[in-house]
């Protein structure tokens, strides 16, 4: 019984030491990937399908990867960005495989793309002033900057004139602009000649814009503010009358 017992240690520590001594063997894959002029890629993605096993290149090309098992098939799939992918089945059969694989560049096509905005381009602090306001805005004067005097930064220190100063400038220094030509300040009502009356004919208007500054380079940077007038086109011959109770004295 002894003789039996010490005859299956020694089979048992026999079997441990070839175990050890002769370990089962793993088919390694390796080789190099290059593109198609024959340069080396790095860093190029390469797994075995159905596996977590993987690795990457190296500045040569250079890859090495050890499969799972032996003697089964394997697919090696090489990818990369910008080059098509490509796979290598292998059957692992011996101890050591090489490839040789070639990636190819992919270039993607696509569809035509228009870009259109409807915003203006130019960046602009005016502000469009809603002419239907003018005649339901009280005034002594009836004229059509007494909506201005209302902005924010304008001011007048006569309700019956239609000069008006901005953020403490001189009554001179306000540009105004008729269908994009400026109208210099010679031609414009003076103070002390008839300044009560407006320059602008609101029957005429089609837009007014205004700034109190800021505004673009366009209009002239030595100025207080632009008032940018629009007139209508005519189609038809028409007129109009105003009356007022305002006195001129002479």
């Amino acid at each position: 019984m002894i003789r039996s017992a010490k005859i299956l240690f020694l089979i048992i520590l026999l079997l441990f030491i070839e175990l050890n001594c002769f370990p089962f063997q793993q088919t390694s894959i390796n080789g190099v990937v290059k593109d198609s002029t024959g340069s080396a890629i790095e860093k190029v993605n390469v797994t075995i399908s159905g596996t977590s096993t993987g690795t990457l290149t190296d500045r040569l090309g250079n890859f090495s990867v050890t499969v799972p098992e032996d003697g089964k098939e394997y697919t090696a799939v090489f990818s990369f960005v910008g080059f098509r992918t490509e796979k290598r089945t292998v059957k692992c059969d011996r101890e050591e495989i090489f490839l040789n694989v070639v990636l190819f560049q992919e270039f993607s096509r696509i569809s035509e793309v228009t870009i259109s905005s409807d915003r203006r381009n130019t960046v602009t602090t005016l502000i469009l002033i809603p002419l239907k306001d003018i005649n339901l805005l009280p005034s002594a004067s009836g004229s059509f900057e007494a909506i201005l005097k209302t902005m924010p930064g304008v001011a007048s220190n006569n309700e019956m004139s239609s000069l008006y100063s901005v953020r403490g400038g001189n009554y001179d220094e306000n540009l105004v602009y008729v269908n994009d030509i400026e109208i210099f300040r010679p031609f414009l009502i003076r103070s002390g000649q008839q300044e009560g009356l407006s320059f602008i004919n609101p029957d005429l208007t089609s837009s007014v814009r205004f700034s109190p500054g800021g505004f673009s380079a366009s209009y002239g940077d030595k100025m207080s503010s632009v008032l940018d007038i629009t007139y209508k086109k005519p189609v038809s011959d028409k007129g109009s009358v105003s009356l007022g109770l305002l006195i001129m004295k002479v």
